[in-house]
């Protein structure tokens, strides 16, 4: 094999690794030894191929499809929650870039639902988003205190997803 072809291998398996949440060590080098043979061996298993550690035509054919489908969801959009998972509540006077995000899907939601006044974009918690928060929880049946805890942005979430994929 040369030098590029195995560099190709270490390639693909890498992504395919990396696409299925693990952290590969594999390094691309080019260089065929113990590390890429136990990857290969790794990947035949995983694909139920006989467990040789050689990169054989059917190998090869089934590391290139799983290569394209997880160069394919790497290229993907991919989601963000930036909700933290405490239980952190945002209010009048806080200040943070999350309450950024929450402003900027307040005003979205704001063009649907004309009573929801929009905010200023600034990630500072004033009377305007204070009073934003408060008519969406009253919408949603939430307590209406104008502050965000995980279920109001929850709310929040759902309402801005559902307008967002118009």
């Amino acid at each position: 094999m040369t030098k590029s072809s195995i560099e190709h291998i270490q390639n693909m398996l890498r992504t395919i690794d990396y696409n299925a949440n693990n952290t590969s060590k594999l390094a691309v080098d080019g260089f065929w030894g113990e590390q890429t043979e136990n990857a290969v061996k790794v990947f035949q298993k995983a694909f139920s191929l006989p467990i040789t550690g050689t990169p054989d035509f059917e190998t090869i054919e089934a590391m290139e499809n799983a290569f394209i489908l997880s160069r394919d969801n790497l290229n993907a959009s991919q989601s963000i929650s930036p909700f933290p998972d405490t239980d952190i509540v945002y209010k009048l006077g806080d200040y943070s870039p999350i309450i950024i995000i929450i402003q900027v899907m307040i005003n979205l939601i704001s063009v649907r639902y004309s009573n929801i006044g929009s905010v200023n974009t600034n990630g500072r918690f004033g009377k305007d988003t204070e009073d934003a928060i408060k008519k969406l929880q009253d919408i949603s049946g939430l307590n209406s205190n104008g502050q965000v805890d995980k279920a109001t942005w929850n709310y929040i979430a759902v309402l801005y997803n559902s307008f967002s994929k118009r």
